[in-house]
């Protein structure tokens, strides 16, 4: 018997899955950095590399990044480095510099006083 549309929405897409697997991985401790480019992800079946290539992107072993050109432990590392980026400082607003016409102004407005 066919899925009906609404059964067909209900169910994870295999890209959903993939991020949802992703997810718990690097949730689990299952990342290990082995160099500032190489970590090595503990998955489902197995032991993974996973190498941050010239290009910035994330590459792993397994066969399904081979087929498919991205896995669930290429973008755990992702996930886990995007976590631990250092986030860039928020510096101080700079005071805003005292206009010199202010102060002649006021210089003179005493000036005409006296």
């Amino acid at each position: 018997m066919a899925e009906t549309p609404s059964e067909q929405e209900k169910q994870p897409s295999g890209l959903e899955k993939m991020v949802e697997k992703a997810k718990v991985i690097s949730r689990s401790s299952r990342v290990t950095r082995i160099d500032h480019n190489t970590f090595q992800v503990v998955g489902d079946h197995g032991i993974y590399i996973v190498i941050r290539g010239v290009d910035g992107l994330f590459h792993c072993g397994c066969q399904g990044f081979l087929t498919r050109g991205f896995c669930s432990h290429a973008l755990a590392v992702n996930m886990v480095v995007g976590r631990r980026r250092p986030r860039p400082r928020r510096e101080a607003p700079s005071p805003e510099p005292e206009t010199e016409s202010s102060e002649d102004e006021e210089s003179t407005g005493a000036d005409d006083a006296s």
